[in-house]
């Protein structure tokens, strides 16, 4: 999707995509306003000059919740005078404030921008990342570029289909290191509207063993 307004986006997997493009450039959707996206994954490679995401590139008012993105995210430019340049993130390019929820991100980000973060590229406030959790491969980019968010925020690592939090996370009345057990934590505190999705193992192992989301009414699209 190029672009949206307005509406929602929910239970879509997207698998072994690759999106190229020169600005609003995203996994899922190039830009959005207005726009609820839950319970979507993607995989694959998103290239772009500026503002890329792995789940959607510049995102305005609206929320990212219960998502996760595994692959590779390259923003690069051409003409050293290309100010808009940047703002690479693994879930979104560009978000807004209050934006991307219990997401999880495994990604190699490179960029030759300016603003790239492993979850988001531009953070307009230390709020628009809240509850989110990757795998460090990038060791010298921030969780956003922009920003440093604090609300419960977490590397993993670990093997097979077990993935430990470096730092405990308090989420649902308790601290937590599994990253499978804080994902479903977050869900049951905030699944009063029944929106979210739960999470299970990867026990087919088709997204290296990180958590996948329970998928009983999914939308699956694949070599996109």
């Amino acid at each position: 999707i190029g672009y949206m307004s307005t509406g929602r986006i929910s239970n879509l997997n997207i698998s072994q995509c690759r999106v190229y493009g020169k600005a609003f450039i995203g996994g899922l959707v190039g830009s959005t306003s207005y726009v609820t996206i839950n319970n979507c994954s993607v995989s694959g490679e998103v290239v772009g000059m500026a503002e890329v995401g792995g789940i959607v590139g510049r995102h305005s008012a609206g929320h990212i919740a219960n998502c996760f993105f595994n692959g590779n995210i390259i923003s690069r430019f051409e003409f050293p005078d290309d100010l808009i340049v940047g703002y690479a993130g693994g879930i979104c390019g560009t978000p807004s404030s209050d934006a991307i929820m219990n997401c999880y991100v495994v990604s190699e980000i490179g960029s030759n921008g300016r603003y790239s973060g492993i979850i988001a590229g531009s953070g307009h406030n230390a709020n628009s990342v809240s509850n989110c959790y990757y795998k460090q491969y990038n060791t010298e980019l921030t969780v956003a570029g922009e920003s440093t968010p604090t609300s419960g925020i977490s590397s993993f690592d670990g093997s097979g289909t077990a993935w430990t939090l470096k730092t405990p996370v308090y989420v649902n009345n308790a601290f937590r290191t599994d990253l499978l057990e804080v994902l479903n934590a977050w869900v049951d505190a905030n699944n009063a509207d029944g929106n979210y999705s739960h999470w299970t193992i990867d026990a087919e192992n088709q997204n290296g063993g990180f958590p996948v989301l329970v998928k009983p009414t999914f939308i699956a699209v694949k070599n996109c």
